[in-house]
């Protein structure tokens, strides 16, 4: 639409206007320019802006007009002097229309008063909103309060319109007073983007980046943490969180797998342009974020792009506002999404004996268990719970170890208080949050808080001169549970394995009824109860100062320098006591010795970027940009350990307090990076598109020859919905842009000092400090000579990895950018990967270097949809969908072998898919039938090699090879035997779908994410087996018996037997990762403005939120499908690791929250 039809309404509004042109002036001597040229001068010394039709006003017209300190009024009053031209000005809007026209205008019948206030969907006013009646030109501007009034006829439609709003159209009827909340046209053509160093249309973007509104996606979700709001809301964006534990990070990676070294490298994250880190912001304090996912946009960013670029701007205010504060809240809730279920206590034993167990490792004889177990469940003996024969305890009775170690509901809240404003010449904000989190587990040892202040001041010093400070500090601390116990430091491996009739609470020592006997067992609870928590305190300073220069029209240059502090400490001391191992109620000490360890690490970044961005349009069809600049940057780390045995008081732990022997390790690095860099934008008539960047950079991380490196971009789009033969598809086809580009980028994430050949002294010990003693040991004793260890090789060629990508998209809208796509499909190859050349002699006593002998491929696509509209005047909704999937093969490693597995882990070769899974195709499980009279097989009956007997309910293996026996041939690409590849562990086609609606004051909002595609292998996924079984799981209960022998799982071993053969990674226990789950749920309520108008407030909004409310998936119960993660080469899962939870069995849980709050504007 012409703007023209805003405009010829607001030539007539009559508005009671402040001396805002009274108070603006300027200075300039312009001699034959244009109109338009008068209009940018006065744009550049001041804040104005100009409304008029380009058909109405003739802007070309040359003129000439010197002022020498004049208002503006005075400068318009000379440039249309003896012209048929009205100038009106409201605040600091212009608008300007011929007077002919306005006298072409119906006169308008005026009959009653109509006010009211426009806001914006946070409760700020709008100012300068067209407020018109409908089929008239009688209309209004909104003032500096968003206030408005107006004379209108009986049965009045109001046209409601601002530049970045929808317009809204709203019949009056009989009220005196109303009040309109204009939502943002999110799909507006003339929406900003934040890209690398500045700004662009989001029409005009060429390259693979998307963006989000802070406030759109955080919503009044219960979530501490950036990384958590951004979870599924950006397609591409992979974020996965693999514990609930308060204050736990999560793992991001953009567009799947870039390297093969440091794979869990998380993508740069950039706040206002300088590095920080994204958990120790308040989600609150951020405008917007925008992802950087290919080369062409992140190249800008050179080395430290290799991952994908994450660039957040922080909320500043807004100059020309009154000042405004806003308060928020969140109060949740939160329990475990899922527990594991265990079987009861008579089948538990029954495992036991199915097991072949006749003495268990606790002292009970299965047999009497058994008939115990009869009797106690049967019988209705043993009211006790549990029975005491010579000395042995066997226990009977079920406890539930779940329900009391966990609390009855973990507690969460949020405050976020913020005041902003501005005035002409500046604006500012200053904001206060905090968040303070208890977990589910008993006790406070379980915890986190984070605290955060922020402040920001930006100033106009001149008309070419404006100066900001941007100053933000943030404290975290978090308790971990440790529960540390002798053969265990995992609270959660101890919950996992204590028996369902395992005592809890306390009990005496080998049944001797004694106070001195009377002890805790060692449950989970009790653990939580008398250990100590691991104490992390976390501080992050940063101070950005930026000054931005206009020196002549269309240049500005902008110098910043930003000083970021981390600090972190991290202590634990265990808590040494006497209590019961509740299998055998023996005695025990939690920790043969005490200790007290203490970690403290800082590192500081200090970075300067300059750069200067000029743009200019030649002939009206030909637009320039080019922006030049230059960054520096230095780290520097610094970190101490200190361990001390034997502590003289337990409550007050120390390193000095000790009287054992002391440990001390540290560590220092440091590297600088310095970089020039550019990025040139051409556009002829904002149809065809095109950019090249260019980035020079030098690292220390590189020897001096190998030092720097040169990295290029180009992309190019076409807007194809502008072109002439495109009209005809207009009105459906809004926006039609494909789009290309290529460019390559260095990574730089990679040892500070690879290329350096290091020694250390000394050997490792105790928890890996040196001790400072050689491995040389003197004749006739103990005492160790000093020496050095021996030299590492390095490469003569090491140098950058470097990282290519190509993409191809295309951006549609459709029904007037109602349908919104984006679909990207992009092939990145990361070449010179960093790995070891090749295996060394053992004779050599050093292995080789890592060179420069890789290379990995990853393809993928991505596709966004979203829909808005409307139903009536009243109902707005919305629904979108995020879809992207991603696969990398390794195309260049030295295993000229073909080498398969190596010590449990596949070994990377040309050609391997990156989390392929090998193993075992699953045939059946041996019967009788398979056997002849003697227990031997029968002849065509493979078996597995090494296996001396097989017996009925044991595995049957396809024998592809068809040699007799399932083997791993000789484990290469060649000859992989019966191997072969029978998953991926990688995640495919993650999705979100999320949709909202509105009517009157209530909105309702929601979100669903998952994965269509992913194979696992879980860890301890397994039925029971062993002689040390404890507990038994409901998804481990159905196993071969010859009662039984449709079952799950194989016939079990317990001292002995073909457990190795059956547990092979096979197609039969491979498990479906697919999950969908309903990630959140919102009701809101927005308090009337009416209402607000008369309790002295902008805005109130009333909600109730759900957060992971429902997870869909095939997993048993008590596992959620995206807890586990992937390791390089691994064949089975690892499942999240937090401090307090242990390799490969269950770990904190994932938290469902229901919330509440509030948002208050005033």
């Amino acid at each position: 639409m012409k703007i023209s039809v805003l405009l010829l309404f607001a030539a007539v509004f009559s508005i009671s206007a402040k001396s805002y042109s009274q108070e603006a002036r300027v200075t300039f001597d312009l001699k034959n320019v244009s109109v338009n040229e008068v209009f940018n001068t006065i744009r550049s010394q001041t804040s104005y802006s100009f409304w008029y039709d380009v058909n109405d006003v003739d802007v070309n017209r040359v003129v000439s007009v010197k002022a020498k300190n004049k208002s503006v009024k005075e400068v318009l009053d000379i440039v249309f002097k003896n012209k048929a031209v009205d100038v009106r000005m409201v605040d600091n809007h212009i608008v300007i229309k011929t007077r002919e026209m306005s006298n072409e205008l119906p006169v308008v019948q005026q009959s009653r008063k109509i006010t009211g206030i426009v806001k914006d969907a946070t409760g700020e006013p709008v100012i300068g909103a067209n407020v018109v009646e409908k089929g008239t030109t009688n209309g209004t501007i909104t003032d500096i309060d968003g206030k408005y009034s107006l004379e209108i006829n009986p049965n009045a439609v109001l046209i409601v319109s601002y530049i970045g709003y929808v317009r809204q159209e709203l019949p009056v009827g009989k009220q005196e007073s109303l009040d309109i909340v204009l939502k943002e046209d999110a799909e507006t053509l003339d929406e900003v983007v934040v890209v690398g160093y500045g700004s662009q249309k989001k029409i005009n973007l060429t390259g693979a980046i998307s963006s989000v509104k802070m406030d759109d996606v955080l919503g009044d979700r219960p979530v501490g943490t950036v990384t958590q709001v951004l979870e599924s809301a950006v397609p591409g964006l992979q974020i996965s969180r693999q514990t609930g534990k308060p204050g736990s990070s999560m793992n991001m990676n953009i567009r799947g797998v870039t390297s093969t070294n440091n794979p869990e490298e998380k993508p740069l994250v950039l706040v206002d342009n300088v590095p920080m880190d994204l958990d120790m912001i308040d989600p609150n304090d951020i405008e917007s974020v925008s992802v950087l996912k290919d080369a062409a946009a992140a190249a800008i960013y050179g080395a430290r792009a290799a991952y994908g670029i994450i660039l957040v701007t922080t909320k500043k205010g807004k100059k020309e506002t009154p000042i405004s504060f806003n308060y928020s809240n969140n109060f949740a809730f939160s329990n475990p999404t899922t527990l594991p279920k265990k079987i009861d206590p008579y089948s538990t034993v029954k495992a036991y004996n199915d097991l072949g167990i006749v003495g268990y490792f606790g002292g009970q004889d299965i047999p009497t268990w058994m008939q115990y177990m009869d009797e106690y469940y049967n019988k209705g003996m043993h009211s006790n719970g549990y029975v005491v024969k010579d000395g042995i305890r066997y226990n009977l009775a079920p406890t539930d170890v779940y329900d009391d170690m966990l609390s009855n509901t973990g507690f969460q809240q949020q405050h976020n208080l913020a005041m902003s404003g501005g005035s002409e010449r500046a604006n500012y904000r200053v904001s206060f949050g905090m968040i303070d989190e208890d977990g589910i587990l008993y006790g406070d040892n379980d915890t986190y808080s984070r605290y955060n202040v922020s402040a920001f001041i930006n100033m106009d010093v001149t008309n070419w001169l404006s100066g900001q400070l941007d100053v933000r500090y943030s404290e975290s601390q978090t308790n971990t549970a440790k529960g540390n116990r002798q053969g265990s430091n995992s609270l959660w491996a101890v919950a996992t394995e204590y028996q369902p009739m395992a005592p809890l609470g306390y009990g005496y020592d080998m049944n001797v009824e004694s106070e001195e006997n009377y002890l805790p067992f060692f449950s989970p609870r009790n653990m939580l109860e008398l250990d100590n928590p691991q104490k992390d305190r976390k501080s992050d300073t940063r101070i950005l100062g930026r000054i931005i220069l206009t020196p002549i029209k269309d240049l500005t240059i902008t110098g910043e320098y930003s000083f970021y502090r981390q600090w972190a400490t991290k202590s634990y001391s265990p808590m040494m006591y006497d209590a019961l191992i509740a299998t055998s109620n023996q005695r025990n000490p939690s920790v043969t010795k005490n200790y007290y360890e203490n970690t403290n690490w800082f590192s500081t970044t200090n970075a300067i970027n300059l750069f200067a961005t000029y743009g200019k349009t030649f002939n009206e069809d030909h637009n320039l940009k080019l922006m030049l600049g230059y960054n520096q940057e230095s780290y520097h780390y610094e970190s101490l350990w200190g361990k001390a045995d034997d502590l003289i008081d337990q409550q007050l732990p120390s390193l000095s307090l000790s009287s054992g022997t002391q440990y001390t390790d540290d560590e220092f690095k440091e590297y600088a990076l310095r970089s020039g860099f550019f990025r040139f934008n051409y556009d002829f008539k904002g149809k065809y598109l095109l950019e090249v960047n260019g980035r020079y950079d030098g690292s220390s991380r590189f020897a001096k020859e190998s030092r720097f490196g040169f990295f290029p971009s180009f992309s190019a789009g076409w807007r194809l919905s502008e072109e002439s033969f495109m009209e005809p598809l207009k009105k459906y086809v809004t926006n039609l842009k494909p789009r290309i580009s290529w460019g390559t980028i260095g990574n730089q994430n990679v040892s500070n000092y690879g290329y350096m050949a290091g020694m250390n002294p000394g050997k490792l010990s105790n928890g890996g400090a040196f001790d400072g003693k050689g491995t040389w040991i003197l004749p006739g004793g103990e005492d160790y000579v000093l020496s050095m260890m021996y030299p590492a090789l390095v490469s003569s060629n090491y140098t950058w990895e470097t990282v290519q990508t190509f993409d191809v998209g295309v951006d549609l809208g459709l029904l007037d950018n109602k349908l919104e796509v984006v679909f990207d499909w992009y092939k990145r190859d990361t070449k010179d990967m960093l790995a070891p050349y090749k295996s060394a002699p053992s004779v050599l006593g050093a292995s080789f270097p890592n060179t420069n002998s890789a290379s990995l491929q990853t393809k993928g696509w991505e596709i966004s949809l979203q829909w808005r509209s409307n139903i009536g005047e009243k109902i707005r909704y919305n629904v979108g969908l995020n879809l992207y999937d991603s696969q990398s093969e390794i195309t260049k490693y030295d295993n000229a072998q073909g080498i398969l597995v190596n010590d449990g882990k596949l070994v990377f070769r040309e050609g391997l898919k990156y989390g392929e899974i090998w193993g075992y195709t699953t045939d059946r499980f041996y019967t009788a039938a398979d056997f002849d009279d003697n227990g031997n097989l029968l002849p065509g009956i493979p078996k597995v090699k090494g296996v001396t007997k097989h017996n009925p309910g044991d595995i049957l293996f396809v024998d592809f090879d068809g040699n007799g026996e399932i083997d791993n041939g000789n484990n290469t690409i060649d000859n992989p035997g019966d191997m072969s590849v029978i998953g991926n562990n990688t995640a495919r086609y993650q999705f979100s779908f999320n949709g909202g609606i509105s009517w009157n004051n209530f909105d309702l909002s929601f979100l669903f994410t998952g994965t269509g595609k992913r194979d696992l292998v879980m860890p301890n996924y397994w039925s029971p087996n062993g002689t040390f079984v404890t507990s038994v799981f409901d998804f481990q209960s159905d196993y071969w018996r010859e009662d039984n022998t449709e079952s799950y799982w194989p016939r079990l071993y317990g001292d002995g037997g073909n457990n190795s053969a059956n547990q092979k990674i096979q197609t039969k226990y491979l498990l479906n990762g697919s999950y969908l789950r309903l990630k959140n749920v919102t009701l809101g309520y927005n308090l009337p403005n009416n209402i607000c108008e008369k309790l002295f407030i902008k805005r109130l909004r009333f909600f109730f939120s759900g957060e992971n409310l429902f997870t869909w998936h095939h997993l048993p119960t008590g596992y959620n499908p995206d807890s586990f993660i992937a390791q390089p080469g691994n064949l089975s899962m690892t499942s999240g690791i937090q401090g307090d939870s242990g390799n490969g069995n269950w770990s904190y849980p994932l938290m469902r929250q229901i919330s509440f709050g509030l948002n208050l504007t005033f």
